[in-house]
């Protein structure tokens, strides 16, 4: 894996030796560099990526394990995890399903989240350009369906809107393609004001 930056600001990353290029500009978190430039990012997607994978039009990487972080409750100080002060936002909140194109898609591409029971509980959008792309769903639940999943309704507090601990299947839909994966959400961590089915650290 070959990371490069150039002078125009962008940050390109290669896995096959240089034969293709991949903008992860916008996709960066952390990343060290000469001077002031420090930022990070979650390479767990470009590690599954090969030459056989490259040369798959879609491509739906494994899925990571899911902590529900329960921020911005209660009118405590429980929103101080550190984006505050920084200029660099923290990773997203809720599970993150990346996937990869290898041309532009004329169709749309659609990320569903479904229950064991076959239930849909999220429809996301994603972006149709060549590439290596993420769409976010915020394991919120509720009425009303948005992109990135139920956003639930402003009644109660976030830790009854949240969607259950458990398995989920991801499926992807890009053009005539439709793949799955296995999502787990693994545990909720934050505030509690009660008893709640979530496992609460």
């Amino acid at each position: 894996m070959i990371w490069a930056g150039l002078s125009d600001g962008k940050v390109h990353v290669t896995v096959d030796d240089g034969r293709t290029w991949l903008d992860m500009t916008d996709k960066l978190t952390a990343l060290g560099a000469y001077g002031r430039a420090f930022w990070i990012t979650d390479v767990s997607a470009l590690q599954q990526l090969n030459g056989e994978v490259l040369a798959e039009d879609v491509y739906l990487s494994d899925v990571e394990p899911t902590v529900q972080g329960v921020t911005w409750e209660f009118g405590a100080n429980d929103y101080l995890f550190g984006q505050a002060q920084i200029q660099t936002p923290n990773p997203d909140n809720g599970m993150v399903v990346r996937y990869y194109l290898k041309d532009d898609l004329s169709d749309s591409v659609n990320v569903l989240i479904t229950t064991a029971s076959g239930e849909e509980v999220a429809r996301l959008e994603g972006k149709t350009e060549a590439g290596l792309h993420s769409v976010l769903w915020t394991t919120r639940s509720g009425r009303g369906m948005g992109v990135g999943g139920f956003q639930g309704s402003a009644e109660g507090p976030v830790i009854d809107r949240l969607a259950p601990l458990g398995d989920y299947t991801v499926t992807l839909e890009a053009g005539e393609r439709r793949l799955t994966k296995t999502g787990s959400i693994v545990m909720t961590q934050g505030w509690s004001i009660g008893p709640s089915p979530q496992a609460i650290r």
